[in-house]
């Protein structure tokens, strides 16, 4: 089969050690059992979409690191086909000296580790679990041994989400990398800022403000006349540990967005499935419920004269430039907390 997509996100593990607040998994509302996906299922389920992939990223919104045999699917993946860039995310708790050697010597050719908190205090107030040390340690682990094996990959990539509550720049950033890496700091390739946004707003109103404590009535109406420009959806579809198929890794792990099972059918069936066919032609005539709804959504917010005044007018006068007509291939409706 001839992939319609080059890239796709596999969820092996159904669960997170972490209870982030803006997180589906983290607040409980994805649908999902909590199992593994084992490494005779990915090879029986993805082994087939491997050669015709060019990327592949084993996360989504579980961790990764808690599945045993992680590091056999890795490698299994890289030899299955020398093509596919292996990425893999988590949020960096539970790397320690052992499996951050195996980290490096891994195919995996990108690691990002994403936080919210610069201290104690925002850190827990996001992730709902004091881990900050852990992911400082680990960091810091990761750099001393990636420097002294003198491996290139993987490009360690340290991404923070920032709200309202954590505010602060990637110079701020990147000097609190320094400040607690010190000369391995080099060894971290890069940091990088994405401003926060709320997960699984395709649920209803009094879902998002049950979990999340926030008004849908103070969001701005979301108006999508028409979805053809945005991409995402035929190149990242998502498949969650059990073998349900996703269209797409944004969506909140629910029954009425599964296109179909692995191990039930193969992809191909699924693709040109009844539910599959008619996600994607509501999909281009803008009708879809689900992206109609899609978490990346503005907030109807005043203005407040403050240190992050400034930070925040030239976010919007960008987005004015950008149009809320329709979302960019990474840069869909965002939810801004500011």
């Amino acid at each position: 089969m001839v992939l319609p997509f080059s890239s796709m996100n596999v969820d092996i593990y159904g669960q997170c050690n972490l209870r982030c607040r803006f997180c589906p998994e983290g607040m409980k509302l994805n649908e999902q059992p909590a199992l593994r996906m084992s490494f005779v299922l990915f090879q029986q389920w993805i082994g087939p979409l491997l050669p015709g992939l060019r990327q592949i990223e084993l996360f989504n919104w579980s961790e990764p690191l808690l599945h045993e045999e992680l590091f056999e699917i890795l490698h299994w993946t890289a030899e299955r086909s020398h093509d596919v860039a292996v990425r893999l995310s988590t949020n960096g708790t539970l790397i320690d000296q052992e499996v951050s050697e195996r980290l490096i010597c891994s195919p995996v050719q990108a690691l990002t580790i994403t936080i919210a908190g610069l201290n104690r205090e925002d850190y827990l107030y996001y992730h709902g679990v004091d881990a900050l040390e852990s992911v400082i340690n680990s960091l810091r682990i990761l750099a001393f041994t990636k420097r002294q094996l003198g491996s290139p990959t993987p490009r360690i990539r340290l991404r923070y989400l920032r709200f309202p509550f954590n505010f602060v720049s990637r110079y701020g950033l990147w000097r609190w990398v320094k400040k607690h890496l010190g000369s391995h700091a080099s060894s971290i390739d890069s940091v990088s800022i994405r401003d926060g946004y709320l997960c699984g707003s395709t649920l209803s109103d009094q879902e998002i403000k049950k979990a999340y404590g926030i008004d849908p009535k103070e969001v701005s109406p979301i108006i999508i006349p028409n979805y053809h420009r945005c991409l995402k959806t035929y190149e990242n579809p998502s498949v969650r540990a059990d073998g349900a198929v996703f269209p797409c890794c944004a969506i909140p792990y629910r029954k009425e967005y599964v296109m179909g099972f692995l191990g039930k059918a193969s992809f191909e069936d699924i693709w040109n499935g009844t539910p599959y066919r008619s996600f994607r032609e509501s999909f281009m005539e803008g009708t879809n419920p689900i992206c109609r709804n899609c978490f990346f959504r503005y907030l109807r917010v005043p203005l407040k004269l403050d240190r992050h005044f400034f930070q925040r007018v030239r976010f919007r006068i960008r987005m004015k430039r950008v149009g809320p007509g329709y979302p960019r291939k990474t840069n869909a409706y965002r939810l801004f907390l500011c």
